[in-house]
Formats: C-alpha cells, structure tokens, sequence
C-alpha cells in the first residue's frame, strides 16, 4: 500500500511538471510591426494565431512564439532550433533556400494542418509549405516542424550559453517534445492551416 501510494505521488508530480512546462509565462515582446501587413485570409489560415521565429534571439533562449493576432501579444514560447549548414554557429546562423545546404531559411511558411510521422525517426511532425521567395523550396527540402531528443525542457540549466552544434537541425523548426505538441494541438484546435513567419532583425 505505502509503494502504491508512493507511485501515485510520483505520477501526480511529472504530471504537474509536464503542465507547469506547457503554462509556463511567456516572454513578452511586441511583435505587432513584424505582422504588420500579413494577411491570414490570404492563405485561408487561422485568423486568430500565427508562429514566430525569431532567429535574433540565441538559441538557447526562447524565440519561437505563438502570437495571439487579436490581443496583439505572445500566447506561448520556446525553443527552436537552427540549421547547422553554410558554417553556423551556435550563435549566428546561416541561412538559405538551396536544397541540401542544411541551412534554416527566413520568410513566411504555411504549416499544413494534418500531423505526419517520419517512418525513419519516429517523430511527428507538421509539413511546411514556403510562401516567399527566400524559402521556396522549403516542401523540396522536406523542411518541418517536429521534436527531437536532443532538444529538451532543460536546455538552460544543462547548456547557459547558446547551444552547441548538436543541438542546431537540418534546417527545420526543432523543438521540444511539450513545445510540439501545445502547437499540435493549437492547430488541431483551429481546424486550418496556420502560418508561421521566420525573421531577423
């Protein structure tokens, strides 16, 4: 009975880790005049949400976001990271539109609305398409967004300054497993495609 009781209790705690993780405060900065001008109907994506990346963030800093369009403020935020080709580095990315260069591209992308999983690594993921010149072949490159192990909850505790060379991606929007799935299940909520704008400034 005392073991029963002593599982439970660890249940209950990586439970209420796991949640603390999803609800935790996002960092709050305008972002108004970096939408400014992107119209979701357009696309026939959601009107109420939209993805940023900021790749002038570290990248062992939160700057991937989901920013509300209606109050004009971040919702949600986590880690993302960058690709490791056309010699980036942990703190300055490269980036390009060229197949095969592994690097992470800038502009606006429409993630598609249905979850696939990659036959090879296991992990889901969500599809992009580039809709701006600078990542025209982003469905070409295969580019998306999904989990990996290497990319964890625990970034800034195990890795202060930005991350190393095997924490950056093939030129997808990596993220953590808890990260994944709040925008997995923002988009299944939706019930449409939503867009996602990487930039730097």
């Amino acid at each position: 009975m005392y073991r029963l009781i002593n599982l439970l209790l660890l249940v209950f705690l990586l439970a209420s880790c796991e949640q603390s993780a999803l609800k935790k405060t996002p960092l709050q900065k305008d972002y108004t005049s970096v939408v400014q001008g992107i119209n979701p109907a357009i696309h026939n994506a959601s009107s109420k949400y939209m993805i940023l990346v900021d790749y002038s963030i570290p990248s062992n800093k939160d700057r991937m976001f989901v920013w509300d369009l209606q109050t004009k403020r971040i919702v949600y935020s986590c880690w993302c990271a960058h690709g490791f080709g056309g010699g980036s580095t942990s703190q300055t990315p490269v980036f390009s539109n060229t197949p095969g260069s592994n690097c992470s591209s800038l502009g606006l992308y429409l993630v598609d609305r249905w979850e696939g999983q990659s036959t090879h690594y296991g992990y889901k993921y969500h599809s992009v398409e580039g809709l701006s010149s600078t990542n025209s072949n982003a469905r070409r490159r295969q580019i998306l967004i999904h989990p990996w192990r290497s990319v964890t909850d625990d970034w800034q505790a195990k890795i202060p300054q930005p991350m190393a060379c095997d924490y950056r991606s093939a030129g997808c929007f990596t993220t953590t497993h808890p990260a994944y799935e709040y925008i997995h299940n923002l988009i299944k909520s939706e019930g449409k495609r939503i867009l996602l704008y990487a930039f730097k400034d």
